[in-house]
């Protein structure tokens, strides 16, 4: 469970920065705006705000994985079954150990990639990379890549999910 958060808290630090650094140059205008506060503060200590909102987000993530341990002992001590399924020809050791780890892991690389998802949106969005209204593009084109990046990781986290069904 501890490997669950430091992994979680990596990834959402490494997006956070990503963001941050893919920013637009935000030009002040005479406009009221509501995220000006939240912006100058973030501005100010940006790798001090990134650190902590993964620490907390990898603490919560951890302290949610840590029902899972016997799943991740199960499969540390896993031996075979010496039988074989009739459908798949997978040892029945397979479905007992291994399969309950990969579903795991696989459950977890979809919650890393949709917390990563909206810590790049609430980033973007903060500093204009994302916008409601306004003329314009609505949206950076360093924004719509790194969202596009962790789309397609989450369809394709998706997609293996779905393939490993079959044996459920």
């Amino acid at each position: 469970a501890a490997s669950d958060w430091y992994a979680v808290g990596v990834m959402v630090f490494l997006s956070l920065t990503a963001a941050y650094r893919s920013r637009p140059f935000f030009v002040p205008t005479d406009e009221v705006d509501p995220l000006a506060p939240y912006r100058a503060i973030i501005s100010g200590r940006p790798r001090v705000i990134a650190i902590t909102v993964a620490v907390i987000v990898g603490l919560i993530c951890g302290l949610s994985a840590q029902g899972s341990w016997t799943t991740v002992q199960l499969w540390l001590n896993s031996t075979p079954f010496g039988q074989t399924d009739a459908q798949f020809g997978n040892d029945i050791g397979f479905y007992v150990f291994d399969l309950p780890m990969i579903e795991m892991i696989l459950s977890w690389l979809f919650v890393i990639t949709a917390l990563c998802f909206f810590a790049v949106l609430a980033v973007q969005y903060l500093f204009g990379g994302v916008r409601i209204s306004g003329p314009g593009r609505k949206i950076t084109s360093a924004a719509t890549l790194q969202l596009s990046l962790l789309i397609g990781a989450f369809v394709l986290v998706k997609a293996v999910q779905y393939w490993f069904d079959q044996y459920g």
